[in-house]
């Protein structure tokens, strides 16, 4: 396998090769391809197709040299940040120099480049517009990095963070109470700035921002949503069924409420489509005040949910228990899932992947034994009180095997089936499992095994 070096000197003897071939010749016919060479007023490099490939491995190459980089950093984000550092490098290159030793300045030259933007990898704050509740007087709170609050609130923090301007605040705030758009401002940046934030939260009655340091930004948009999602996921497991709540706890940039219309013609009748409308507009109603008490009596799931949502956004996931919260962060991504999923059965796959993370991969026998430790149940007990309730270990074989497994593996006959009442007893046997996990992880604050969960 070539050394980055090697592809530096391979990358730079057909650039120098190609001095002397026509254009043609260097396309291939292809559309061309080229690199940024960082000079004032723009210029570029053109180059050949297996100049650009030889690129690309240099990229993958530098980057499986750097781990740290794997959970901050896209591969698309990295290989663009590759080709703008060896552009200006290669520009600059005297070509009369031996190609070893010019390979070796190109390499260090894009090596310290990356080790410079690593470090000064600036935090951002990402800004999400969400629905929450239905109405706007929750005073703000905090999951670890992901903080919730009205969106006036909001206004009122940037301004004062100096992010946003009196104006445009002003400006903002009267379209929020009901007023109408106002004349363009005198400075299109102006107008833009006001736009995006029109557009982010729109008629969202709450702001969720997470605050992201280390990550490229395209990683780091993608980890930021996802951890808004989890805290809404958090809150969400206050509420029973968590899944109509989530239902309404939505995220705008996840895209906007939507009617579904169908249409079906049955012989001899007329039969107009109708409408329903996808999703809920907004969570449920709550009062200030039990809202605190809520967020009291459930104090120890948000600590968990802190420490999982630290733990997702460090740039090299560093903890002093990373098993354990990784372990909690992905049933907590499952169970997000099971709740967004419209289709039962598929909904039911996912509670049983949140299950079986907490079980550590153990199946069904690892998912009771976890129930048993947890929630203190017999596995032989009758689910409910009701006649001829079924036990428990009939309850998760339905869940785990008849819905997960054989879904998974093509081999289930009840494709098609209803599924509801399964999707039903799946949530919130997830539900509750992921709750007494995430409290006795707070209660245990040294342990990093996830078989802890079943003792």
């Amino acid at each position: 396998m070539a050394s980055d070096r090697d592809l530096v000197g391979s990358i730079l003897a057909a650039l120098i090769k190609q001095q002397s071939e026509s254009y043609p010749s260097i396309t291939e016919g292809e559309f061309p391809r080229s690199l940024r060479t960082g000079a004032e007023g723009g210029g570029a490099l053109l180059i050949s197709r297996k100049i650009d490939e030889d690129i690309d491995r240099l990229a993958v190459s530098l980057k499986a040299t750097r781990p740290q980089t794997a959970r901050n950093f896209g591969n698309e984000e990295w290989r663009i940040l590759v080709r703008d550092l060896i552009g200006p490098a290669l520009a600059s290159t005297d070509l009369s120099k031996p190609v070893n030793v010019a390979a070796s300045d190109i390499l260090a030259a894009v090596s310290d480049g990356i080790e410079d933007h690593l470090a000064g990898l600036a935090g951002r704050e990402y800004v999400f517009g969400t629905t929450l509740f239905a109405n706007n007087n929750i005073l703000p709170f905090k999951i670890g990095p992901v903080s919730i609050e009205s969106r006036d609130s909001w206004l009122t923090r940037k301004v004062a963070d100096g992010d946003i301007p009196d104006l445009i605040a002003r400006r903002v705030r009267r379209v929020w109470s009901g007023g109408r758009k106002h004349a363009p401002l005198r400075k299109a940046l102006d107008n833009l700035r006001e736009k995006d934030i029109y557009n982010v939260i729109g008629p969202c009655a709450y702001v969720c921002s997470v605050s992201v340091k280390g990550f490229g930004r395209k990683a780091g948009l993608q980890a930021a949503a996802t951890a808004a999602r989890l805290a809404l996921t958090c809150i969400a497991l206050m509420c029973v069924p968590s899944s109509r709540a989530l239902d309404g706890f939505r995220l705008r940039f996840d895209g906007p409420l939507f009617l579904q219309y169908p249409l079906h013609y049955s012989s001899g009748k007329i039969v107009l489509a109708g409408s329903r409308l996808k999703g809920s507009p907004f969570g449920p109603e709550i009062n200030p005040t039990d809202w605190v008490t809520l967020l009291s009596d459930f104090q120890t799931v948000v600590f968990a949910a802190q420490a999982i949502l630290e733990y997702f956004l460090h740039p090299q996931g560093i903890s002093t228990r990373p098993v354990m919260l990784n372990t909690l962060l992905q049933s907590l991504l499952w169970f997000h899932e099971g709740c967004k999923e419209p289709d039962d059965l598929r909904a039911v796959v996912n509670f049983a992947a949140s299950l079986d993370a907490l079980g550590k991969g153990r199946k069904v026998g690892g998912i009771l034994t976890m129930l048993e430790a947890r929630l203190g149940i017999v596995r032989t007990d009758p689910i409910n009180s009701n006649p001829g309730a079924p036990t428990f270990k009939a309850v998760v074989e339905d869940i785990y095997e008849d819905g997960r497994s054989r879904a998974i593996h093509g081999t289930n006959k009840k494709i098609g089936h209803d599924w509801e009442r399964t999707r039903d007893l799946s949530e919130t046997i997830a539900r509750l499992a992921l709750i007494a996990c995430m409290e006795w992880t707070v209660a245990n604050p040294t342990s990093n095994d996830p078989d802890d969960l079943k003792k």
